[in-house]
């Protein structure tokens, strides 16, 4: 990430990467944490650091509705 934004210039950036689908979650936690947390940061960070002017971030690829089933 860092090597793309210190060879390119994006005035705008959409943030689409993430992992999706909550159940495995529970089964590697920090699989999760790698990709949409330190994914995250290294896309702000690579903004703020190189100028970029807008960033369009989709939070999730789910919509969860009414489900009675637990945990999700």
């Amino acid at each position: 990430m860092a090597q793309l934004f210190a060879t390119e210039r994006f005035p705008r950036v959409v943030h689409l990467a993430a992992q999706a689908g909550v159940r495995y979650s529970l089964q590697d936690p920090h699989a999760y944490v790698r990709s949409n947390v330190t994914g995250t940061l290294n896309v702000l960070e690579g903004c703020r650091h190189h100028g970029a002017e807008h960033l369009v971030y989709a939070s999730t690829s789910s919509v969860y509705g009414a489900n009675t089933n637990m945990p999700f």
